[in-house]
């Protein structure tokens, strides 16, 4: 790579005049983020250019060649037609040998087997989607950058590893028993590391959905450090509110973390819940979350993602579906 900056080739089709204006905006992301990409009609712009001799160079002559995949691409490469049929053939020379010069890009939400040339298919493809762009291009600026992505963490030091104690005469092994004696702190610990885990998630789901959709917003407000009121918007319009708070209430447990969903009249009540999650102990001796609703239905979770999918699921998703 020259100067440390990737040449990269655009192969499209040119399907319609949006599609091009597609190509040209992705075309320009690029250079905005290190990238030296050439595309056929900015080339030709300026000067009388023979396009076998670009397509050729194109191919040949950059680090990469990004494919642009639509319906029309892969029938045009399927029946070696046109400007696509004859990079198809100058492609096919190098896959055998240089796969990973090849970049395959889907710029719209279609079926990839209908998108992608038969002789690439089973060949990653960057989904740049307008729902999935944004995580999808910063992945591909990584492999063009030929930097990892993801990095596993050093290989550590052998543990130290000692044989089970066995009896002799039957070689039945012991099991040694967990002996921790957990206290009302530790509890309470774990429970205030939870509401926080709880809350992030959850948060972290309802913008997943306000990116997926205009008209859906909310918003996640703090009342001191352990009570949050998160309220949802469908259409400008409050659908549902959320109180979540943790506290010592004598009644459920010494400590635990409560849900309502709060009307006017009950808003600021703390005694006014409709589930609550306390922290017990299991049979093997390990902290778990009983998550119990006004119906006394007890669900037991080990973890707290369980538990904000729980709420998303049973008591947000399901409202929005009903509206």
């Amino acid at each position: 790579m020259s100067n440390n900056i990737p040449k990269v080739f655009i192969s499209y089709s040119w399907d319609d005049d949006n599609h091009q204006s597609w190509v040209l905006n992705f075309t320009n992301e690029l250079r905005k983020n290190g990238i030296d990409p050439k595309m056929d009609i900015v080339e030709s712009q300026n000067k009388t250019v023979n396009f076998y001799s670009l397509m050729i160079d194109g191919i040949h002559n950059n680090d990469f060649v990004i494919i642009i995949l639509t319906e029309q691409y892969a029938n045009k490469a399927n029946s070696r037609s046109g400007g696509v049929g004859f990079e198809t053939v100058q492609l096919m020379s190098i896959i055998q040998n240089n796969l990973e010069k090849i970049v395959l890009v889907s710029p719209y939400n279609n079926d990839i087997n209908t998108i992608t040339p038969k002789y690439l298919l089973g060949t990653k493809v960057y989904d740049l989607s307008e729902m999935k762009y944004e995580e999808e291009f910063q992945k591909l600026l990584y492999h063009l950058h030929n930097q990892p992505y993801l990095e596993l963490s050093p290989i550590g030091d052998k543990p130290k590893l000692e044989p089970k104690i066995t009896f002799n005469d039957n070689e039945n092994k012991v099991k040694i028993p967990n002996l921790k004696r957990y206290t009302e702190l530790d509890k309470e610990k774990f429970l205030k590391d939870g509401f926080d885990k709880i809350i992030n998630n959850l948060c972290n789901i309802l913008k997943q959905c306000a990116d997926a959709n205009e008209n859906f917003k909310y918003e996640n407000s703090e009342e001191g450090k352990f009570k949050r009121y998160i309220s949802i918007w469908l259409d400008d319009k409050v659908v549902k509110k959320i109180k979540i708070w943790f506290m010592k209430n004598h009644l459920i447990a010494d400590f635990g973390i409560y849900i309502s969903y709060p009307t006017s009249d009950y808003y600021d009540d703390d005694n006014v819940f409709n589930k609550w999650i306390i922290c017990e102990i299991t049979s093997d001796n390990s902290l778990s979350f009983n998550y119990t609703s006004n119906s006394f239905n007890s669900e037991k979770y080990e973890n707290w993602q369980d538990i904000s999918l729980d709420i998303w699921k049973n008591d947000i998703s399901i409202c929005l579906k009903q509206l």
